[in-house]
């Protein structure tokens, strides 16, 4: 007779578990993890393990504001991986809000998380070293279609640029915005799919010459964000490339580009 009573206890817990579950994964906002989603975890001890279970809450890791400063983001992260890795396992994207203090953390859930497609870690606080960065470009998925590093200012330079093309060739959308190391555009041609490119700020880069201008125009570019050095030899080459390869150009934009003479 206990035994029987244990396990219709096992089996209501269970089915409770389930039910609360589903509950929250119907209820999670469509894109990404909001506020809300973060503050279910601090409701008690019993949603925090029943969210920490569930793989389907996971797929799409946002860390907004509120997280790290309300629940730790660098301990969770860290934890997250340890106590549970097949969570990171199930992770397809991982957003962190700029200037959040996850560095650390980032290297564990990275490693174990070889579904993720999409990975949007602009300025991290504390920057990440030299050698920080080689070894994220290293734990990078090579099936990665989106990646922005913006701001990472003296750490994504060519040499990591090609890096990243030789470790995902997949590439389909890429932020370097304000990596100001970058001076050549080479590693690019490693990545025949990338479609949507974003080069704000990177100074260094002279899309007024005629081999730089030309290995951009010759990416199947949709997308192109560029406020950097160009002239007319721009324009020309995507004219060409694309009445080559039928490629369409959809968006260009030169906001505070440095138009010079031909």
């Amino acid at each position: 007779m206990e035994a029987t009573t244990s396990d219709e206890a096992a089996h209501k817990v269970f089915s409770t578990d389930n039910l609360l579950a589903e509950i929250l994964v119907q209820v999670q906002p469509a894109n990404f993890p909001s506020r809300d989603h973060w503050a279910m975890l601090a409701v008690s001890k019993d949603w925090r393990r029943i969210s920490m279970q569930e793989p389907r809450l996971w797929r799409c890791v946002s860390l907004p504001s509120e997280a790290v400063r309300c629940i730790e983001s660098l301990d969770f992260l860290t934890g997250f991986t340890r106590r549970d890795y097949q969570l990171a396992r199930h992770a397809h994207q991982l957003f962190v809000v700029p200037h959040s203090c996850v560095s650390v953390g980032l290297f564990p859930f990275i490693e174990s998380a070889r579904a993720l497609n999409v990975l949007s870690i602009p300025q991290l606080r504390p920057a990440l070293t030299a050698s920080e960065a080689e070894h994220l470009v290293g734990l990078l998925p090579a099936q990665l279609s989106t990646l922005d590093v913006r701001g990472h200012f003296g750490t994504v330079t060519d040499a990591w640029l090609s890096q990243l093309g030789r470790q995902c060739t997949l590439l389909t959308e890429l932020d370097v915005s304000e990596c100001v190391e970058i001076t050549c555009v080479d590693g690019l041609g490693l990545m025949p799919r990338l479609s949507r490119l974003r080069l704000r700020g990177c100074t260094r880069i002279r899309l007024d010459q005629d081999a730089t201008a030309a290995a951009v125009a010759a990416l199947p570019l949709t997308l192109l964000d560029s406020g950097i050095h160009g002239n007319a030899r721009l324009f020309r080459a995507l004219t060409a490339s694309s009445s080559r390869t039928h490629d369409i150009l959809e968006s260009l934009s030169l906001r505070h580009c440095l138009i010079g003479s031909d």
